[in-house]
């Protein structure tokens, strides 16, 4: 049997997520694995119900169902939710590597970050006559971004410079644009450098001093951290610290799988060395062939706008398709038939497994949407196997993968959520989207499929209450038969499109035989139930087709396409019996019965409907006063 291993991680480290999985792959790819990588796409300045919600990506799958976990830890939105997973899987019995952050029961992989630091820090300060610097942070307490703080500032400090201000981030480029333009706002000096956390902020700082008319490395330099492809790309390229990424994949991996033979769960430690990478950002512009890095991404630049042209083209007919869908139970069958024809982006293994809840809801308004995780039982709304369709009711949520069978080759299936705000819509999985990850496609696609499920929502929620609000208009509240609003909304419409069609219509006029003889002896309550009966009778017997009305207080309309005065025959002579047998088992204290009178329109005549309508009543009114001289009865 395969060993299978869970890793989870944050998207948003793009280049550092996807170098880390490819090393992960690597050394895996022949040891006899399949990997399940559960992406959030979580930040700092979501909402706290957001972020929960894109959390529970890591909660889909539970713990012990995996043979280990990788856990990128240093790269997740918060410590406590890197905490939260692997105490998870300790407490699982499973063994489990942290990438960054030391717990207490995992393994630990790490970068000695302070030694590449220390590396950068020392040439600003012994190359560039570096002194004043500005360090723009990530978030507070976060390890990382702490320790490239304490090497610069005991490097500072050997020559007597200092750390002026500490801005904090969040890793967050408007928090860093925001802290450049104060800069330039205040009239502050500049200071010798912007030390940067990481390669992303420092890219922001860059355009943003630009921006504002201050050259990059003449006025100021600037520096990052991680060694990103878009900072290599960048005019200026980045002065950075590689921390290689690949190698730490590597490293957990081979920690994983030892672990997983030994059946061992005992904490092994790794670090691997990082290494300071100048560029242009710090003055050093001969110091790596930034132009061709450039020109190698400019080559690749033209395929990708065409690639791009193809995916919202794709994107665009998956939200087309999920639009034609006239209710929410057809998703499933619409998306399927879709994603059978077109799945160039996907590929030929992707899910998306749907909440219940999202179609229930709409429709019901006891059943709430999904919140605080997932169900243990989701509907597949596409379910695709290399390549094959699957025709699959229910899906487990532990059961990994629909369709999921063990291959000869390494097999890496990708999680992500699918939810607005705290709101859980499913899930999505994909294979082989490291590429996705790199160039945010992946987040793309789940933003657009998000947007479209809500959008979708929103349309058939209000089509559902107008329905609900048409229903209050049109519907008599006593009987629930059509009333004379309906009539002019529904029937009349029916009568005109018959005849366009050259289709006759029965018109038949139904009237509650000595309705003023029950108000008058027993009451208007009996009364009232009199007429509820009556409608009864006529609801059971009318075809689903016809449109059943409350005409006046106990008048009553049916009307329906028919070409056959036999089947119009039928109905009274079935609805009067239905009225007996009702007035037998509900023990009336008074007699109960109706008369009926019907007409067959002629879609050749200029006649109106309600000139057909008083026909029927005329010929109902003939039939009551035979029934009241037959009992010797008078009005």
């Amino acid at each position: 049997m395969k060993k299978k291993i869970a890793i989870y991680a944050n998207g948003w480290g793009a280049d550092n997520v996807a170098l880390f999985i490819r090393g992960i792959e690597y050394y895996l790819s022949d040891k006899d694995s399949d990997l399940f990588t559960f992406l959030s796409y979580g930040f700092y300045s979501m909402s706290k119900g957001d972020e929960a919600a894109e959390n529970k990506v890591f909660d889909i799958v539970d713990a012990d169902r995996f043979d280990g976990a990788i856990v990128f830890s240093n790269g997740l939105n918060s410590t406590s939710e890197a905490e939260r997973i692997v105490s998870r899987a300790v407490k699982a019995g499973v063994p489990v590597v942290s990438l960054g952050i030391h717990f207490p029961g995992a393994s630990f992989v790490n970068v000695n970050s302070y030694i590449g630091m220390r590396e950068l820090s020392q040439h600003l300060v012994y190359e560039h006559k570096v002194r004043d610097v500005v360090y723009l942070a990530g978030n507070e307490g976060n390890p990382d971004s702490e320790s490239r703080l304490d090497a610069l500032s005991e490097v500072l400090e050997e020559v007597g410079g200092k750390v002026r201000n500490i801005h904090y981030t969040n890793w967050a480029t408007d928090l860093t644009v925001e802290t450049i333009d104060n800069f330039y706002n205040t009239k502050d000096k500049l200071p010798d450098a912007f030390v940067c956390a990481n390669d992303y902020i420092a890219l922001a700082a860059c355009s943003e001093l630009e921006n504002i008319g201050i050259n990059v490395p003449d006025d100021v330099l600037v520096t990052g951290f991680d060694g990103i492809k878009d900072g290599k790309t960048f005019y200026p390229s980045i002065s950075t610290v590689v921390q290689d990424y690949f190698a730490q994949g590597e490293a957990c991996a081979e920690i994983i799988l030892k672990k997983i033979e030994e059946h061992s769960t005992a904490p092994t430690e790794r670090l691997i060395a990082s290494r300071f990478l100048p560029g242009e950002s710090c003055g050093c512009m001969d110091s790596r062939n930034s132009r061709l890095e450039r020109d190698n991404a400019c080559r690749k630049n033209y395929f990708a706008r065409t690639e791009k042209v193809f995916f919202d083209s794709h994107l665009t007919n998956m939200e087309n398709a999920l639009f034609s869908c006239a209710h929410a139970t057809a998703i499933a069958r619409t998306m399927t038939g879709f994603y059978r024809a077109d799945h160039f982006v996907e590929g030929n293994t992707f899910a998306v497994l749907g909440e219940s809840s999202y179609a229930a809801s709409i429709y019901n308004d006891e059943v709430s949407l999904t919140r605080g995780g997932f169900s243990d039982h989701l509907k597949p709304v596409v379910a695709l196997y290399d390549g094959v369709a699957l025709d699959i009711d229910t899906f487990h949520r532990n059961d990994l993968v629909p369709g999921y069978k063990e291959s000869d080759k390494l097999r890496n299936f990708f999680y992500v959520a699918i939810h607005s705000d705290e709101v859980l819509y499913g899930y999505f999985i994909i294979e082989n989207v490291i590429a996705r990850i790199e160039d945010f496609t992946l987040e793309v696609y789940r933003r657009s499929f998000r947007d479209s499920l809500d959008k979708f929502r929103q349309n058939m929620r209000l089509e559902y209450l107008n329905q609900k609000l048409m229903e209050l208009y049109t519907r008599d509240s006593l009987t629930g038969l059509y009333n004379r609003f309906g009539y002019e909304t529904l029937a009349i419409p029916m009568f005109k499109e018959a005849h366009a069609k050259n289709k006759s219509l029965a018109v038949v006029f139904v009237d509650i035989n000595r309705m003023k003889l029950i108000n008058d002896n027993f009451g208007h309550l009996q009364g009232d139930l009199a007429i509820r009966t009556i409608a009864n009778a006529i609801l059971q017997q009318a075809p689903e087709s016809w449109i059943a009305i409350r005409y006046g207080g106990d008048e009553y309309l049916i009307i329906g396409e028919c070409d056959n005065e036999d089947e119009v025959k039928d109905l009274v002579a079935h609805m009067e019996e239905g009225i007996k047998k009702q007035v037998r088992r509900m023990s009336l204290p008074f007699e109960l019965s109706a008369s009926c009178g019907y007409i067959m329109t002629d879609p050749t005549s200029t006649l109106t409907l309600a000139e057909y309508i008083k026909q029927a009543d005329d010929v109902m009114y003939e039939h009551k006063k035979q029934s009241y001289e037959a009992e010797g009865y008078k009005r």
